[in-house]
């Protein structure tokens, strides 16, 4: 007979590699970000880094157990994103 083998346990720095293979919805439209007096643009790779950095603190806020990546990516994206919007609402 054939046993299974346990999956084997993923470094953070894995996880970390397999939230930046992934391609979840492109952010296409740039987004204006309040700075004190002035608005500066954001770039979408920079709101893309942004969304992988709290991605990683989702996880690690977790425990760090696996298996659950898509969902702490869409997480972290839904915060970004409505922090920017937040930031961007209050220009006008």
């Amino acid at each position: 007979m054939f046993q299974r083998k346990s999956p084997a346990k993923r470094s953070a720095k894995s996880y970390q590699e397999e939230a930046t293979e992934k391609k979840p919805r492109a952010v296409k439209r740039t987004v204006i970000k309040e700075n004190k007096n002035f608005a500066t643009v954001i770039s979408p790779e920079e709101i893309n880094q942004k969304i992988q950095e709290r991605a990683y603190e989702i996880y690690e806020r977790r425990g760090g157990s696996h298996g659950d990546d898509l969902s702490d990516w869409l997480q972290a994206e839904e915060q970004i994103i409505s922090e920017l919007n937040s930031n961007k609402s209050h220009l006008n």
